[in-house]
């Protein structure tokens, strides 16, 4: 059996919160803080954070493409609009008072890349700034009626995928020219003797575009075939390879380079070196992949270049940001400390990591939908047993994300809807679930794991080992010495603000001492000051 502190902490999360509005009575019901707690204690670094890795808003989207971006034009991409039929989308609205005390209206799409997801904000506004209150009302009525959000997040997400092999022919005529000037031609395929019938097409004065949208951290294989004449008197005909020499020559578009060999480039990035092969992970800016010889004068010569390209892309997660008014946003407010930068402020919790060179992420996930953690509004349609099929089937699409094999986050999704599955039409979710890892102490799972860590370190493993799918992983965490500080010193963790706060004021501000409790952590100076 669970500890009494827990049977009370199950008294007060049933607790129904009763608001009085204009419009009538809105029941609010389910998990959060409430009643007369002491205020929690001071932490260090700001929330939120830890991951944000010196992230930059303008910086991020710029290598994704999004600058400029608006919420209607990510909702046109994805296919949210026109509206898609409810067999296809899956919505549900509910208030998040596990990490975030904001209400939430969560829409998801399948579509023919991957997941596509966004979630309007709402929020008590007083004087201008968000008030994140563990008062559900005023942030779910605002949302029943309709209300605009003060923010939109949005995520993006695209399944590993391989581009290709594609088939490109790169003509001697083909590049945009330096001086001297490009013929007006272009060469066939051996030096022509200029007889009768000769089909000489013009000279594109463009590079060769492949028709490859390339994007930071792409592995791409390129590799080419095929010769080219030049076109000057007294030279060979040379291969992708281009001449054995290097050569310094500003007329050269690559240089110091070897002439006429294979070059690439991606949008109005610079070009870089082919060759006959090339194998490398990409990271530039995202752009159109484009193909040329490394000739100052395209046109005057004969032959082409056989390439062939392959992209291989690893499961990418993108991150969008939008006002009231929709539009795109490089920081958000989660928390009263307010705006921070996009996307370290969503990795605190999605996971992934922030590459400052490339300015884009990778490995960060959807979330489950943890039930338990939310509250409900009782108006028509919106509570927990009339969108209990939709969280299922948001779940189901997150479910859908993941990798195969161990997965900290389909886990847990899987155990929740034991022992059905999350594809099961009818599949209600389990509060009680607890993984097998914590089947020694079930309770310390219940009362503080799934509550005030879960949230966020499922993203955060398997080979990170902080998912905190297990006992044991958490106190080796204790005996390696980190964990005592992260909660009891510096007291960074729990690292959302509304997480930290109910953790040292829930219960009457009970949860501190008891992870001191030898049965439990055995955590020294946990106790509240």
């Amino acid at each position: 059996m669970r500890p009494e502190v827990l049977a009370l902490k199950t008294l007060l999360r049933s607790v129904v919160l009763i608001g009085i509005w204009a419009i009538g009575v809105v029941a609010i019901v389910g998990s959060g803080g409430g009643g007369s707690e002491p205020q929690p204690p001071s932490h260090s670094g700001q929330f939120l954070s830890l991951r944000s890795g010196g992230s930059d808003g303008a910086s991020y989207y710029a290598a994704i493409g999004a600058t400029g971006d608006t919420f209607e034009s990510f909702k046109a991409r994805n296919g949210f609009e026109p509206v898609q039929a409810p067999d296809l989308s899956a919505s549900a609205a509910y208030f998040n008072a596990g990490d975030l005390n904001l209400g939430r209206d969560m829409h998801c799409l399948p579509n023919t890349t991957g997941l596509a997801c966004y979630v309007s904000n709402h929020a008590q506004i007083a004087n201008g700034n968000v008030v994140f209150s563990d008062d559900a009302t005023a942030a779910l009525t605002g949302l029943t009626n309709g209300e605009t959000p003060f923010a939109t997040v949005a995520m993006e997400y695209a399944a590993p995928t391989t581009i290709g092999p594609t088939n490109v022919v790169v003509r001697e005529c083909d590049g945009v020219p330096t001086p001297p000037a490009q013929k007006d031609s272009c060469g066939g395929e051996t030096r022509p003797g200029f007889a009768e019938g000769e089909i000489r097409s013009p000279a594109s004065g463009l590079d060769r575009d492949s028709g490859i949208d390339v994007q930071p951290g792409d592995v791409l294989t390129i590799t080419a075939t095929g010769t080219m004449d030049t076109g000057f008197f007294f030279q060979t005909t040379n291969g992708p390879n281009g001449y054995a020499n290097i050569d310094n020559d500003p007329k050269f578009p690559l240089h110091p380079s070897f002439p006429f060999a294979l070059l690439g480039r991606v949008g109005s990035n610079a070009y870089f070196l082919i060759g006959q092969a090339l194998a490398t992970t990409y990271t530039g800016s995202a752009g159109r992949l484009f193909l040329r010889a490394n000739d100052d004068t395209p046109g005057n010569g004969w032959g082409h270049f056989d390439v062939s390209v392959t992209v291989q892309r690893a499961a990418t997660a993108r991150f969008y940001v939008y006002d009231g008014a929709g539009v795109l946003q490089t920081q958000a407010a989660l928390d009263s400390e307010g705006k921070k930068n996009v996307p370290g402020i969503c990795l605190a919790c999605h996971g992934g990591t922030y590459n400052t060179v490339t300015h884009t992420v990778s490995g960060a996930s959807f979330l489950p939908f943890n039930l338990k953690s939310f509250k409900y509004s009782s108006a028509s349609g919106l509570s927990r047993a009339a969108q209990e099929q939709s969280f299922r089937r948001l779940n189901a699409m997150v479910k859908s994300t993941r990798p195969a094999g161990f997965d900290p986050i389909s886990d847990f999704i899987d155990g929740m809807y034991q022992p059905q599955t999350v594809n099961t039409p009818g599949a209600i979710a389990r509060d009680d679930y607890v993984p097998a890892g914590w089947s020694g102490n079930p309770n310390l799972y219940n009362g503080v794991i799934r509550p005030y860590c879960t949230g966020c370190h499922l993203a955060l493993g398997p080979s990170r080992d902080l998912d905190f799918t297990s006992l044991s992983q958490v106190l080796a965490k204790k005996a390696n010495g980190s964990l005592q500080p992260l909660v009891c010193s510096t007291r960074s963790m729990p690292h959302s603000e509304v997480a930290f706060n109910h953790f040292w004021t829930d219960d009457g501000g009970s949860w501190p001492a008891y992870v001191e409790r030898p049965d439990t952590l055995g955590l020294t100076g946990c106790t509240a000051p």
